[in-house]
């Protein structure tokens, strides 16, 4: 499966798990996958597909920031957050 962000052709191989950027990092929301009300719950948070994150604290809890906004997620939500790494993004 190919997709097109920004211009780049993107494979699935790119997209990692937002709990696997790396601290200091940042990357762009691919993909919010879970059942209907958890996607709708990471949209009204402002993390969707196009959105830029940055990795603040790795483990559980994580820290992640985007915009002005920082918050906390369990491990089993951010797995269902992909991400494309700073290599790729932007």
């Amino acid at each position: 499966m190919r997709l097109v962000l920004n211009k780049e052709a993107v494979t699935l191989e790119d997209m990692i798990p937002l709990a696997m950027l790396p601290v200091g990092d940042v990357g762009e929301i691919v993909e919010v996958l879970g059942d209907e009300n958890d996607v709708k719950r990471m949209s009204e948070l402002g993390l969707r597909k196009g959105s830029l994150v940055e990795v603040v604290q790795s483990g559980s809890p994580c820290i992640v920031r985007f915009g002005e906004t920082k918050m906390c997620f369990r491990d089993s939500e951010l797995l269902k957050i992909m991400v494309l790494s700073s290599s790729h993004a932007l």
